[in-house]
């Protein structure tokens, strides 16, 4: 079955390696699809005739935009989502994404595996790390990386902080909380552990996903994971982190002491986007709002009817319509710890 991999690139080099790496280390390479909107100057676009690409190229549905007219991640997500053709899995990667040998037959086999337990299940979560071991290249086979390994049941699991007010408003108190990820040792599952959060850089789900969560292209940047998580959770999704997911991220973008790509919000950019980051994140908070407290469901992008923020809040101690984070929210035990193969 096809597999209709999303990846929105925003100024990335490693944008061209990512797709070569993919298709490199995939068994059944002729069922793979690649969707990308690639932000990025005309001079540094990627070229799709290159050698290592010209036999993956009419498996790539392409898009260039000039990042002054881009309007943040969500945005060049939902973009990516306009290609999408029905394919049966639905893969969103970031750009800067390495892979392990066969990791389709094991994403795939981990689906039907869930599904003998769960009508809508995705495995998310934020993968092993990626490392650089030279300069990037815009030619993809002259990349040279290195794919770490964690030792056994080591997961990244997203969890709650307290942060600076300042740094985060998308949650809403007046206390300063972010969700985040951490590291966490975990020695009673194997190979999924229920999950209240998604990673934007990698989620696998069935068709239904992009049918019925397609990405809000009005959030910008903070506050798409949490929203994303809240939405899938009220239509009846229910979220997964892989033990070792066979996949690796690149999680800085630097090389040494040198920045390999610029970011949406950097200063270094020469150029300006038609809107402002500050502008677009401060129309996105207001989104996000809406989202949590009038909860917007006469639209594609509001919550569902089939589970209620409240069983949110129950289940993972992440209260948004009082602005609440209980205790157990920290730690993620009360999740963590359920066998995959029971409901929530």
């Amino acid at each position: 079955m096809k597999i209709f991999i999303s990846i929105a690139s925003y100024r990335d080099p490693l944008l061209g390696w990512t797709i070569w790496n993919c298709w490199e280390n995939a068994k059944n390479k002729e069922n793979l699809v690649f969707g990308v909107v690639e932000q990025e100057l005309d001079e540094f676009a990627l070229d799709l005739d290159q050698e290592c690409l010209k036999d993956i190229k009419d498996q790539i549905r392409y898009v260039k935009i000039h990042p002054k007219d881009s309007k943040g991640a969500c945005w060049a997500r939902a973009e990516v989502q306009k290609l999408y053709q029905d394919e049966e899995y639905y893969l969103q990667i970031d750009s800067h994404i390495g892979f392990k040998p066969d990791w389709d037959v094991e994403l795939t086999n981990g689906m039907l595996e869930l599904e003998k337990y769960h009508e809508k299940p995705i495995i998310t979560g934020y993968t092993q790390s990626l490392e650089l071991l030279k300069s990037p290249s815009r030619v993809p086979d002259e990349n040279k990386v290195e794919l770490a390994d964690n030792p056994p049941y080591t997961i990244l699991c997203m969890k709650v902080v307290l942060v600076p007010e300042e740094v985060d408003q998308t949650f809403l108190t007046k206390g300063g909380y972010k969700l985040q990820i951490d590291s966490k040792f975990v020695d009673h599952f194997k190979p999924f552990c229920p999950a209240f959060l998604i990673s934007g850089g990698f989620i696998l789900a069935k068709k239904e996903f992009v049918h019925e969560i397609p990405y809000d292209s009005e959030i910008f940047f903070q506050g798409e994971e949490q929203t994303l998580a809240i939405r899938a959770f009220t239509k009846g999704f229910q979220m997964f982190h892989m033990m070792d997911a066979p996949l690796r991220h690149l999680y800085h973008n630097k090389f040494g002491d040198t920045e390999y790509r610029p970011l949406f919000w950097s200063e270094e950019e020469e150029y300006e986007h038609r809107e402002t980051w500050t502008l677009i994140e401060k129309k996105s908070f207001v989104r996000i709002r809406d989202l949590y407290l009038n909860q917007i469901d006469d639209t594609p992008y509001g919550l569902g009817s089939v589970r209620t923020m409240e069983e949110y809040a129950e289940l993972t101690g992440v209260d948004y319509i009082n602005g609440y984070i209980h205790p157990k929210a920290f730690h993620g035990n009360n999740i963590f710890g359920k066998d995959y193969r029971k409901p929530l």
